[in-house]
């Protein structure tokens, strides 16, 4: 009775183990210029045709709409790229009205979402595929940040390939709007003429690899000296604007590709295509290059200059990949 016991103590450990929050990046992506295209007309050949701006029909439950929008930014650091969703309204309520659907739960309809994200210089950085119902309450566990809907994360590619987790409408700020509904008659290309929604999401998103500071095999340490590439150490310090190497994992795809069985090379070298950030105690440093490690396929360096007002005894260093934060690293200061 007593092993009994035991066991079950260890499977209730091992459940609640597995029910607590894992560790993962919160995404806050803001976009502008959002509108909803009702799909109200049966007639092919008026599709995209109307120069707009349209109106669309009430909205009615198994109606189908289409949004499109442009992302402005990620964390509150400049992005461009695309926001396209699919929606099927199905106004899921435990007391509905005429029209409403009966159920359970109460959602608003059925989503999917694909957000290609960019950088701010127009460079694509990678996409994340989400699925599930708008509206509602979270389910259980999600971050406070997150207001409503149940979106699970089903996959992405680039910077977020494999990525899983699920997704939300996050805290929004004043000033915002909801999507602009339009009919699809409506040319899509007069879009951005129009005053369009501007929405929040939230992406809890846990990733395959995360950039971590590590030590590469045949390397003095993970982090080093740019001059004369000693290791940092308690009796060789980093001084503040100083140019550092660190050694990295976790950083994405390369420009050029790295293809599969090849190693990372100095001819050219392959240089990270996410966009990159370092923070030394709390202050961004200055990223100055970062690519795959020649010689390997798995590891990164990446220079970057001290902040000016560091000071001893000891930095802490966070390595930030397409928006996916690493692992405190310390090293030894003056």
């Amino acid at each position: 009775m007593k092993l009994l016991k035991c066991v079950l103590i260890l499977a209730m450990t091992a459940v609640c183990g597995l029910a607590q929050h894992p560790a993962g990046n919160l995404l806050i992506i803001e976009t502008a210029n959002q509108t909803s295209y009702a799909r109200d007309v049966t007639e092919y050949s008026l599709l995209a045709t109307n120069a707009g701006p349209t109106t669309e029909a009430p909205a009615r439950n198994f109606q189908d709409l289409i949004l499109i929008g442009d992302i402005v930014s990620v964390n509150g650091q400049p992005a461009k790229g695309t926001v396209v969703e699919t929606a099927t309204l199905l106004l899921l309520r435990p007391n509905p009205i005429p029209g409403q659907a009966i159920a359970d739960t109460q959602r608003g309809g059925l989503i999917q979402w694909n957000f290609e994200i960019q950088g701010e210089d127009g460079r694509p950085i990678g996409s994340i595929l989400v699925s599930g119902m708008n509206g509602g309450p979270p389910p259980p566990g999600q971050t406070r940040q997150i207001l409503q809907g149940s979106y699970v994360v089903v996959g992405g590619t680039g910077a977020f390939l494999g990525a899983r987790g699920y997704m939300g409408a996050a805290v929004a700020a004043a000033g915002r709007m909801s999507p602009r509904a339009a009919s699809v008659s409506e040319d899509p290309a007069n879009r951005r003429f129009f005053p369009g929604g501007s929405v929040r999401q939230g992406i809890y998103l846990l990733s395959m690899a995360t950039p971590e500071i590590v030590a590469a095999a045949n390397r003095p340490a993970a982090v080093v000296h740019a001059s004369d590439y000693r290791p940092v150490t308690e009796a060789n310090p980093a001084g503040a604007s100083e140019i550092l190497v660190l050694h990295a994992s976790g950083l994405g795809p390369t420009r050029p590709a790295l293809e599969t069985g090849q190693l990372f090379t100095t001819d050219p070298f392959s240089v990270v295509n996410s966009p990159l950030e370092i923070i030394v105690n709390g202050t961004s440093a200055e990223v100055l290059f970062a690519s795959g490690l020649p010689g390997t396929a798995d590891r990164y360096q990446v220079s970057f200059r001290m902040p000016d007002n560091i000071s001893g005894p000891v930095a802490s260093i966070h390595l930030i990949s397409a928006w996916i934060a690493g692992s405190e690293f310390k090293i030894a200061a003056q």
